[in-house]
């Protein structure tokens, strides 16, 4: 049987700036990187899950978002 872990990108994972609109505001909280090999270590399965309302309201562009999720996706998958 695996088990699925659902963590919420803003808060969780990275800083919760408000409305990340720029790569360079991504930035990964202590001990996350570690906490997370210990989770894939022990076969868990990983999910991140994130309510970009900024989207919805017009904060920031589609563009920027794909942007953001890149960079993110790129520091978790290194």
């Amino acid at each position: 049987m695996s088990v699925s872990i659902f963590l919420d990108r803003d808060g969780t994972l990275i800083e919760d700036a408000g409305y990340i609109s720029s790569p360079e505001d991504v930035r990964i909280l202590p001990g996350v990187i570690q906490g997370l090999q210990l989770f894939r270590k022990n076969k868990y399965q990983l999910h991140v899950v994130s309510n970009q309302s900024g989207l919805a309201r017009g904060k920031f562009s589609r563009t920027d978002f794909e942007q953001v999720e890149r960079r993110v996706n790129d520091i978790f998958l290194e």
